[in-house]
């Protein structure tokens, strides 16, 4: 929301580089959320790109995480059992 605020009033933006990097490492969900409600980025490729590859890495860390979970509570009933 911040850089699209300042893209509206000409003010100083973030820099593509810093939203490519956040985009990527925090998984996209915020990216394409501020793509499609506030159509910010919807233009570039670059940050289609990004923002899906951003969704794929989140997506791989929530299945890590439940798959994990799951194996270690499946353990410990077989441990326990």
């Amino acid at each position: 929301m911040i850089d699209k605020r300042r893209a509206v009033k000409n003010g100083r933006r973030i820099s593509e580089r810093t939203l490519a990097f956040f985009t990527l490492i925090c998984g996209g969900i915020g990216a394409l959320l501020g793509m499609c409600l506030l159509r910010h980025k919807t233009k570039k490729m670059k940050f289609r790109v990004l923002t899906a590859l951003g969704l794929i890495v989140a997506l791989i860390a929530v299945i890590y995480v439940v798959h994990c979970h799951t194996l270690d509570s499946i353990y410990s009933r077989l441990v326990a059992g």
